[in-house]
This record gives structure tokens, sequence and C-alpha cells, in this order.
């Protein structure tokens, strides 16, 4: 499914209320929320409500029954959209549950796909596995304890010099930045001598990604905000946003293996600890082919010892 490129929007169709909109993809929220600006219905006794209604994808894949909050308020566009949330993947308020559900997927995930100036999003799979074509690739285990998609910043490495983070971090795709974070704004205000042609190593919990300098030039909007703008104070860590997706060919987000996937012909990533296990795992398989040889060996001379020794009992007795 296409959607608007350098904003994770899809278009929706509600047919019951016969109305379009241009919905944000939000990887944050548990359950989609629809504000006051989409003008879809409003329930003037309440601030907001629950509301359960059909929905079209891009005006070609039916879901029926999708639940969304209704708010007759004005939000910031990271807290409303259509849930794809990690967490209460109940099949009302999951659009990849319910689909996995009627047997219309067969895999728990869905991915973004930036290439030649082009987006789209996918529910299920990657038709023809395009990402494994690309050349750099690597996976990052989330960690459930976090509200969303999320792992930890561990260090970011820039001119040889390592400045230590520590920091959770979670990915909002409705978030316009490429990262939204007071940490991140106080240290790369404080990086001198940045050229275009340098490389920020950025290392999370089992992946390293050199992110080229030129990626915080954007021209449509800053590249790193200052969290304490934000008015949802409900997570305090960093947030990764959608020009941080737009860096990838393809990002897949994966329910059943607890993990997120990054696949890009331009932007290099690392796993670092992978050639060492390789090593290791090819170490052990020698030892263990050396022990079976040391072992038929040994068995092979027991029993040709016992069969000499027999022999000779043998002859002795005669």
């Amino acid at each position: 499914m296409p959607y608007n490129y350098k904003e994770c929007k899809l278009q929706i169709y509600f047919p019951k209320e016969h109305h379009w909109c241009l919905f944000p993809l939000n990887t944050y929220i548990s359950y989609s929320i629809i504000d006051s600006k989409y003008g879809l219905i409003r329930n003037e006794d309440k601030s907001s409500f629950y509301y359960t209604t059909n929905i079209e994808l891009d005006n070609s894949q039916s879901i029926n029954n999708i639940s969304f909050f209704i708010s007759n308020a004005t939000m910031e566009d990271i807290n409303f959209g259509l849930s794809f949330g990690y967490h209460n993947t109940i099949e009302t308020s999951s659009i990849v549950h319910n689909l996995y559900q009627r047997r219309e997927i067969d895999k728990k995930i869905f991915a973004f796909e930036f290439f030649n100036n082009k987006s789209s999003f996918h529910i299920g799979g990657i038709q023809y596995d395009k990402q494994n074509y690309v050349q750099y690739k690597g996976s990052i285990k989330i960690n459930e304890n976090f509200p969303t998609w999320g792992f930890e910043l561990k260090e970011i490495m820039f001119h040889n010099v390592t400045y230590k983070i520590n920091l959770p971090v979670i990915i909002n795709s409705a978030s316009n930045f490429l990262f939204d974070s007071d940490e991140l704004y106080e240290l790369f205000s404080n990086f001198h001598k940045v050229n275009k042609e340098d490389t920020i190593d950025f290392i999370f919990h089992s992946l390293i990604i050199k992110i080229n300098a030129r990626c915080f030039n954007n021209n449509y909007s800053p590249s790193i905000m200052k969290s304490s703008a934000r008015k949802d104070e409900q997570f305090k860590g960093i947030i990764i946003g959608a020009q941080f997706l737009e860096l990838f060919n393809y990002t897949i987000f994966d329910y059943d293996k607890k993990q997120i996937e990054f696949y890009s012909d331009r932007i290099v990533i690392i796993e670092p600890y992978s050639g060492l296990l390789k090593r290791m795992i090819l170490f052990i398989e020698i030892i263990c082919v050396a022990n079976i040889i040391i072992i038929i060996y040994q068995q092979g001379t027991i029993v040709r010892n016992k069969l000499t020794n027999q022999y000779y009992l043998i002859f002795r007795l005669n």
C-alpha cells in the first residue's frame, strides 16, 4: 500500500460514515485514536468515547469491527493515529492481529518501505522477500518492558570519541523527526566541525548504525526535536521518528520474533557480535568433530585390543 512520503500516513476510508482521511500510522499507541480535526463523528456529551466501525485501507483492504477512541480535542500527531503499537494487540484494536485471525496474512508483521523516493506500507510480509537483496541488514530484539517497540541506545561515537547514552528508545512513526530527545539535542549542539561526509555511529543494544551527518540537515523539518517541547510526558526517553525510518529501504516490525529488522543499501548496519558468534560456533563445531574422531579412534583401539587379546587367549589355550 503506498502512503504519503516523508510522513507515515495512509489514506483510510470509513464506508459507513462516507468519510476519507489521511491517517498517521502510529507505532507508539496501543489503540487507534481519532481527534476532532478529522470530523468523523462527534459526541458533545463526552470528551472522548469508544467507537467501533469498518475501514478500508487505501480503498483496497476491508477491515471490519476495528475499534477507535475518538477525542473531541485536537491532539499532537505523536499521540493519535492508526495503532501499530506492540502492546494490547487484541483483534478489535490491532489491524495486524485482525487480519491474522481472519487468515488473510500468515505472519504478524508490518513493514515500512522507502525506495527511489517512493514509500509503501506492508502488512504480513514483503513480496518476494525483496529486503534480503539489499547490502546491509540487522535486527534488534525489543525490550518488552518499554511502552512499545523499543530498545536501548548505549553509545554514540563521533570523531573517534565515544559518548555514553544508556537511554531507552522507542519508535513512533507518527513523529516527523529523526530523534525527539533533550539529551541528543544537547549533545549534537556541542558537536563542532561537522562535515557532510562525517559519519555518526549509533550503538544500540546489538546493532551499530552509521548515519551520515548530511541526514541531520533536513529540508522540510528539524532532525532533532527537544523532548521538553512535548506535551506528552508519559515516556521520558528518546523517540525515534519517521525521518529515521526513511534512512532504510525496509524496516520490519515482527510481533512473534519480538524484534525490529533494518535493511538498507545506503546506511551501513553492523551486527558486532554476529561475526564473533559465527567464529565461536565454527570453533565449537571443529572441537566436536575432533572429539568424535578421537572417540571413534579410541573405540576402535579398544575393539582391536579386545580382538587381539581374544586371539592370543585362544592361541594359548590351544
